[in-house]
């Protein structure tokens, strides 16, 4: 509520014992101001105590655009509170403020929502923090790296703090390397340093790092018998910064920020120097210059005809922190223009092209932007087949070629004829390759057998039904010189050959 006029309304769905349920809450204004807000719940029917159903607070709107940085959490708040307790916001928050810098740090728990949106993603973070080896969520890892993928592959900025080798409740942190650019064969370790303050050295020129600082080093993660000299790492990544030791390191892949040690308040308290170099680290994440990025680019129809309309559709990305003003996607002599692409926006350019003769075509779509501050990726080569209207559609055809048992899933290759046919599998769309080859990954063990549809366009052809050939894990005690046998728990007895 704003005053008396209520502004959004949510229901509240049944809420386990001793847990919480997060509620998210759009605002805006047209102008820089200071607004206040009330947070109601209403009384529950013989609720012990309703002193607590209300919360007010107040909103401060900015005429320039706020870093805004995330610290994840987990969903039962008590990360939170040792994050908070940790690294103390409020006073950090008010140091960047002293110091005029439009950077936001606080916590936010990961959730995905209903439509597979990340809290993060969806609230509008710019810089998502994995505060130390106990990060949330650590356990499941893998859906949790595909979030931060995509959120990285739009713009958005990932900074790690100790958060490699084992986290407190043994989950191994080992493949969250690679999206650091770190060998996923390196093995690390988390280690208390005899000597808690070090001397990190910058690498190379930085507009906003001082050439090295003298900082807090209580604890770091290190390779296994080895110091952040010998590290192995992919071509994209760079050393940022290190100490003589080698027991300090900052490094960075692209968008994805590494600090091998830990960073608190106790540790601003006690180095001043350390704050310095968290600030500077901020300054130096956020990105001042406009990036756009032309990320895939499909037609419609497929396969269209010499007499028809054929829309190019191109979506674009701002992977960047500012708003870019404008640009315009070009193929040939056509062009079509887009204004005042927000932060992190993806959108949808149409373009549409007439009459085209007939046969293959090649066209360079090419992303237009003056103040782009990388054009490597403003550029996509397209390619697809212009037919003659009254020749018949040729009804599609689909073959299984392979199948593949793993542990947890089963892959079926095979493919469509002809090229640009898709294959239906219940209410999903499978898009094929350029050759007509596909792999559909089928991970539900219940299902005995699924059924694949090649269509093209209006043209349905012919259903397979394949039969999935599940196998039972089996396992086998057996002793040396006797017949006895135990399989998945049951005697049996081998026979000669």
């Amino acid at each position: 509520m704003e005053g008396e006029e209520e502004l959004q309304r949510e229901t509240i769905t049944s809420i386990p014992v001793l847990s919480q349920k997060f509620f998210y809450y759009s605002l805006h204004s047209n102008e820089a101001t200071t607004s206040s807000y009330r947070l109601e719940t209403q009384n529950l029917l013989k609720e012990s105590n309703s002193t607590d159903n209300t919360v007010d607070w107040e909103v401060q709107y900015t005429s320039e655009p706020i870093m805004r940085v995330g610290v994840l959490t987990d969903s039962s708040g008590l990360s939170t509170t040792y994050v908070h307790n940790a690294l103390q916001l409020p006073k950090l928050n008010a140091f960047f403020a002293d110091n005029k810098e439009q950077i936001e740090v606080t916590t936010v728990p990961y959730q995905v929502f209903d439509n597979g949106d990340v809290s993060f993603e969806a609230l509008g973070f710019d810089v998502i923090i994995l505060y130390t080896n106990n990060f949330s969520p650590t356990n499941p890892l893998q859906p949790f790296q595909s979030s931060l993928e995509r959120f990285a592959s739009h713009g958005g900025v990932v900074l790690g703090l100790l958060c490699l080798g084992q986290s407190n409740n043994g989950v191994d942190l080992q493949s969250i390397q690679s999206f650091f650019g770190i060998d996923p064969e390196e093995r690390f370790l988390l280690y208390r340093t005899s000597k808690p303050e070090t001397e990190i050295h910058i690498q190379g020129e930085q507009e906003y790092f001082l050439p090295s600082y003298s900082i807090q080093n209580r604890y770091t993660v290190l390779p296994k018998g080895r110091n952040w000299h010998q590290i192995h790492h992919s071509s994209s990544t760079e050393l940022g910064g290190i100490d003589e030791s080698g027991y300090a390191a900052l490094l960075r892949n692209q968008n994805r920020w590494f600090y091998s040690g830990f960073l608190s308040d106790h540790d601003f308290g006690e180095k001043p120097a350390s704050l310095e170099f968290f600030l500077d680290l901020l300054r130096t994440i956020r990105n001042p210059l406009p990036n756009v990025t032309l990320e895939k680019v499909s037609i419609h129809p497929a396969i269209p005809t010499n007499d028809e309309d054929m829309e190019i559709l191109s979506t674009i990305v701002n992977t960047s922190m500012v708003t870019v003003d404008q640009g315009s996607i070009r193929i040939g002599e056509e062009y079509v223009d887009f204004e005042n692409l927000l932060p992190k926006e993806t959108r949808h350019v149409s373009l549409t092209i007439k009459n085209q003769e007939i046969g293959k075509h090649t066209e360079e779509v090419v992303l237009d932007c003056e103040k782009d501050s990388n054009t490597t990726d403003n550029t996509f080569t397209l390619v697809y087949q212009v037919k003659e209207k009254d020749i018949e559609p040729v009804k599609p055809s689909l073959f299984i070629q392979d199948m593949f048992e793993f542990y947890n899933c089963m892959e079926i290759y095979g493919f469509v004829q002809p090229p640009g046919a898709v294959v239906q599998w219940n209410d999903t769309t499978i898009t094929c390759n350029e050759d007509g080859s596909f792999v559909i990954v089928v991970d539900q063990k219940e299902l005995d057998s699924v059924t694949l549809v090649p269509q093209m366009e209006d043209k349905i052809g012919d259903g397979v039904r394949v039969h999935l050939p599940w196998y039972d894990i089996k396992s086998i005690e057996m002793h040396l010189n006797d017949a006895r046998a135990v399989a998945n728990g049951q005697r049996i007895v081998m026979q000669q050959p």
